[in-house]
């Protein structure tokens, strides 16, 4: 069953004990931060993932690859970035 990528950025929100108010912390979100808009869209799974910029900033707030937030990969991959 593929989920969105809203529903993943959940799950994994869910997993670490972050909320929507957290994703506009950068001392929560390994030095990135995302804007209330973006994090209303991500609550409300309503988040199209054609931004390849945000899903790598999201990839590394997250510390999982990109093909784990597309669904495409069920492993979280940890992945360091330069």
């Amino acid at each position: 069953m593929h989920i969105t990528i809203g529903e993943k950025i959940l799950d994994i929100m869910s997993e670490k004990g972050l909320n929507k108010k957290d994703l506009s912390n950068p001392s929560k979100m390994n030095g990135e931060s995302f804007s209330k808009t973006f994090a209303y869209k991500i609550a409300n799974e309503n988040y199209d993932s054609s931004d390849s910029k945000t899903l790598i900033k999201l990839s590394k707030a997250f510390n999982v690859s990109v093909d784990y937030l597309l669904d495409i990969n069920k492993e979280k991959s940890c992945i360091k970035f330069k």
